[in-house]
């Protein structure tokens, strides 16, 4: 077996079933479970080719056999570390130098860190000149969001690059071009030095490899900002586009090196809903416990109340019925819906995020991605095991920041003596926050609320 390790693909040469077996996933379609090979088999049936991100996958595979493996990548200059890490924090600057010292992969950080950032550091590290000698002088990043909002801000963090946000038909002279992923190009006969995607969450990988392959010559890395604080589960369409993941901080690294702001979670319980559900199913659950529970959304309503004018409050109801129950409660709160014209949910949105507004009620969708409050309330009415959309990560500005999380255990939920989905969410949750160093505290109602 012979395996030919190239930038844009690998080829394998006569795999054995070991090798093929390990680049295969299970998954499910319409409730069905199959395998799907993430290789294409020759027509002679004697190799297949895969991504190029499977290189350490494959090394691992190989271990203990004769495989004849070939590196056959035009090797990358040396990174510049100390340009790289240029002006960013301790826990920063690990995370860069373990990036550039793997030669590629995923990259996970929480959202506060910034991935403008993390690209912004690789591509200090590799400036053009040393592309220019290796022959691929351009880089890309490819985004899923806004191409042209990312080109902006690159040009604020790398004065004296040329960062284009443009399709590759018109590359002469520019150094850092910032596309779509969503974009039909063609890479054949461009060789990119440097391939950084962004914003790689609800990314169909198999479907921009093809193209993204053909920047044979270029180093890749995946930037996976994550707005739940951990690292994620990497897919392996993502690992083979990409390498394996090579480096990461979560919001506990970021507190630990005080750029984060620290979390206290306060658990109050919840009240039982009128009546009897026994052991119902989670979709009664979710109707009846939660939607329908009025000593629920009155328990939402006074600790809204006992929150300091002075302090901002954010009451986070997945569902708008529970956001409409509980906004009934509190005239003169704003509400931000999904049933709101785009550009007044824009307007309420800003002036969250500005302070102007310092109590609001938003539901999924309407967000603010950035803000400054000290109190966030999680009426989430499905009780979710890790409700990320609405964790307040954010920036400490002083030492004596503080963020408190209102999230609600509903000890009631048991069936003979078993806790049930409710419950064991609660547990998960806990646990969850455990691991990101949230502080947590218990009390029995709004009277014992430590704000």
């Amino acid at each position: 077996m012979t395996v030919h390790i190239g930038r844009g693909s690998i080829i394998v040469d006569g795999p054995s079933d070991k090798v093929k077996s390990g680049l295969r996933r299970f998954r499910r379609k319409g409730g069905v479970g199959e395998y799907e090979d993430l290789f294409v088999t020759s027509g002679d049936e004697k190799s297949i080719v895969t991504m190029p991100g499977f290189a350490d996958r494959i090394r691992r595979l190989c271990k203990g056999s004769d495989a004849d493996i070939r590196d056959e990548r035009n090797p990358m200059p040396s990174p510049d570390f100390d340009a790289a890490a240029r002006g960013v924090s301790c826990v920063w600057k690990d995370v860069v130098v373990d990036a550039l010292g793997a030669g590629g992969g995923i990259v996970s950080i929480p959202d506060m860190f910034g991935t403008v950032d993390m690209v912004a550091a690789i591509l200090r590290a590799f400036p053009r000149e040393g592309l220019l000698e290796r022959g691929t002088p351009l880089s890309f990043v490819a985004t899923n969001g806004n191409a042209g909002k990312l080109a902006r801000k690159l040009r604020e963090a790398l004065p004296g690059r040329d960062v284009e946000a443009l399709l590759p038909s018109g590359t002469d002279g520019e150094d850092v071009i910032v596309v779509p992923y969503s974009a039909s190009i063609d890479f054949q006969y461009i060789y990119g030095g440097l391939f950084i995607g962004t914003d790689l969450q609800d990314i169909d990988f198999l479907s921009v490899a093809k193209n993204v392959s053909a920047l044979r010559n270029a180093a890749r890395w995946g930037i996976w900002s994550t707005s739940h604080g951990c690292v994620p589960e990497i897919g392996m369409d993502a690992e083979g586009l990409f390498g394996p993941l090579c480096a990461s901080a979560s919001y506990s690294d970021a507190v630990r090196a005080r750029i984060g702001v620290p979390i206290t979670v306060v658990w109050v319980p919840s009240p039982k809903p009128e009546g009897s559900i026994g052991s119902a199913p989670f979709s009664i659950l979710e109707g009846v416990a939660m939607t329908r529970n009025v000593a629920f959304a009155r328990l939402v309503a006074g600790i809204v109340r006992h929150v300091p004018n002075d302090v901002g409050c954010i009451v986070c109801a997945e569902r708008e019925d529970v956001a409409r129950r509980i906004s009934a409660l509190l005239p003169g709160v704003v509400e931000v819906g999904l049933d709101l014209s785009a550009y007044r949910r824009k307007e309420l949105v800003r002036d969250i995020e500005n302070g102007t507004i310092r109590k609001a009620i938003v539901s999924k969708g309407a967000f603010p991605s950035e803000y400054d409050h000290g109190v966030i309330v999680l009426a989430n009415c499905s009780g979710d095991w890790l409700p990320g959309w609405n964790i307040p990560w954010r920036r400490a500005k002083g030492k004596t920041e503080k963020t408190y999380v209102v999230d609600f255990s509903h000890e009631w939920d048991r069936h003979n003596g078993r806790p049930g989905r409710l419950a064991r969410n609660d547990e998960a949750r806990m646990r969850s926050y455990s691991d990101m160093l949230f502080c947590q505290m218990s009390v029995e109602g709004e009277e014992q609320l430590p704000f």
